[in-house]
């Protein structure tokens, strides 16, 4: 849920929404493998980093943009979840 929700934040194409899922659940992957096993981020990872960064500060600059229309959190996840059945 979390990586179609932040996904839905970004007005793009379905394209880039499918892109952005992507890079939230790779790294999870790659916090998951960090945190519960132990193992290390590889050179050609942290591109994978960048671009999750990139895309969760963008994320939470446009919560902060629409935190007014929403007056709760259930009031902004039943807003994304019509969105993602549109």
């Amino acid at each position: 849920n979390l990586a179609e929700r932040i996904a839905l934040l970004f007005k793009v194409s379905p394209a880039e929404r499918i892109e952005k899922k992507r890079q939230v659940i790779r790294a999870y992957g790659l916090r998951s493998s960090f945190i519960h096993h132990g193992h290390s981020i590889a050179v050609d990872e942290m591109d994978a980093l960048r671009e999750f960064m990139m895309t969760a500060w963008l994320g939470f600059t446009v919560l902060i943009e629409v935190s007014d229309a929403y007056k709760t959190k259930a009031e902004l996840f039943e807003k994304l979840e019509e969105m993602k059945m549109t």
